[in-house]
């Protein structure tokens, strides 16, 4: 769900079950004060609500035909506040005044990641939301050096300049702040991190951005515990070119594909879900490479990444073993047989039978982009692969800004084809400078080129 910022100050009003109810809220400026009702909302899932909570909330329920027996017993509305998230729980006695959780969506644990991205910027603030995960994309001002009037008008117009001046001005700079569930703290942050893959993958690089903090909460259900919250300090300084013009992005199109792939990644609120949970962590590593400090470090993440697609997230029969067939052959059992006496202390059929049972990678890459439709890819994969074989048997490997991106490039295609139906998607050459591929967004069915981007990674006074 895809909400503006005024929707998301209104709230989100869910419940459970979900059976055939519809929920009233009602509000007064203050306790005594005469309230006001809002018309009946019949989504379970998601109802944004039409006006602002104000001081005095209730909730009422209202049967819908056909009616159930099973009535809801629970009832949550999320809004945005002055200081984040804040959470309104009605259980049972809804007479009741509401449980209020502040930063955090709803009981469990939590992590909290801000980043700012400083080279990109968006139309308007707003918010994704999917089970209990959120994303919030928000503009803060910030003083930056911008090219004059005269200089923007030469750019614009597709001339460069014969020389730039530069003047102050307080321009929006994107900050994006996710919020993920997650079953331990380190599940909650990896799954932050994930959510972070998925943005950058969407969006491009540059939303990779600046980590400013890292929050962990843990808020247990009633008689459970105490509410607990851990902050981080700063865990990346944040140098920026003050002379560079951000460029605003098709906001349309790319966040609604972020909020059209985000459930991918947490299924009906499922997120212990096989497929998804190796989404995420192919994500993670995709998000991982995206800030590695060196290319050796970039380029066994992307790997990682790739790896952990096409073992897990293969959702028709598995590729079968190449060499099992072999242990039903008389002639090699025999074989095996005459040289067992060699062997005193090993099983030769035991263990070349446990050998023989396993997939190698290059099978498993094989089977999933021949049912993807990417065999093209083959060649790429064994060049990577080699490279990542050289590496950790300890041959002199030389992994640059080439090698890295290859791997890149690798990745993000299984991640584009796994997380994007293929009729919903166009291949393009996508930029790289140095070597490094600098990942394009992905692209909604039907949308036109988003132009913005092709200047996204235009830096001014560099």
């Amino acid at each position: 769900m895809r909400l503006s910022v005024e929707e998301y100050r209104h709230g989100v009003l869910y419940w459970s079950p979900d059976s055939p109810s519809a929920v009233r809220v009602a509000n007064a400026p203050e306790p005594g004060h005469d309230r006001v009702w809002s018309a009946p909302l019949t989504s379970p899932h998601g109802s944004v609500l039409p006006f602002p909570l104000l001081a005095d909330a209730a909730i009422e329920l209202e049967p819908l035909a056909p009616a159930s027996d099973e009535r809801p017993s629970r009832v949550r509305l999320e809004r945005l506040g002055e200081q984040g998230v804040e959470t309104y729980v009605w259980e049972d006695d809804f007479s009741r005044g509401a449980v209020i959780l502040p930063l955090v969506p709803d009981y469990g644990r939590y992590h909290h990641l801000l980043v700012a991205t400083p080279y990109l910027t968006w139309l308007e603030p707003c918010a994704v939301r999917v089970g209990n995960a959120a994303i919030r994309f928000d503009l803060v001002p910030e003083e930056r050096k911008v090219p004059s009037e005269a200089n923007q008008r030469d750019i614009a117009e597709g001339r460069f300049p014969e020389r730039f001046e530069w003047v102050d001005a307080v321009v929006p700079r994107g900050q994006i702040e996710i919020l993920a569930p997650g079953e331990t703290d380190e599940g909650a942050m990896l799954n932050a991190a994930a959510i972070h893959g998925l943005v950058t993958l969407c969006l491009g690089s540059e939303a990779t951005g600046v980590i400013l903090g890292r929050y962990s909460y843990d808020v247990p259900g009633p008689g459970d515990g105490e509410w607990r919250h851990t902050t981080s300090s700063v865990v990346e300084p944040q140098v920026t070119d003050p002379r560079v013009q951000s460029v605003e992005i098709a906001q349309t199109a790319e966040f609604d594909l972020i909020d059209r792939t985000l459930p991918l990644l947490f299924p009906a609120q499922n997120i212990a879900n096989g497929i998804a949970r190796a989404r995420r962590i192919a994500l993670r590593s995709y998000e991982r490479g995206m800030r590695a400090p060196s290319f050796l470090d970039k380029f066994l993440a992307f790997f990682m990444g790739v790896e952990v697609v096409v073992r897990s997230c293969e959702t028709g029969d598995p590729p079968r073993p190449v060499l099992a067939p072999l242990l039903k052959e008389d002639q090699f059992l025999a074989a095996l047989e005459e040289l067992q006496p060699k062997y005193e202390d090993v099983d030769l059929v035991a263990m070349i039978s446990r050998v023989f049972a396993q997939v190698p990678i290059t099978e498993h890459f094989r089977h999933f982009t021949v049912r993807r439709g990417l065999s093209d890819s083959q060649g790429q994969f064994i060049r990577t692969k080699n490279l990542r074989y050289g590496l950790v048997h300890g041959r002199g490997v030389f992994i640059g800004p080439e090698q890295a991106g290859e791997a890149q490039q690798l990745l993000l295609r299984l991640l584009r084809c796994e997380l994007t139906p293929p009729d919903a998607m166009r291949w393009e050459a996508l930029p790289q400078i140095g070597g490094m591929m600098l990942a394009g967004p992905l692209e909604a069915p039907g949308t036109p080129s988003i132009t913005a981007y092709q200047v996204k990674n235009f830096r001014i006074g560099q």
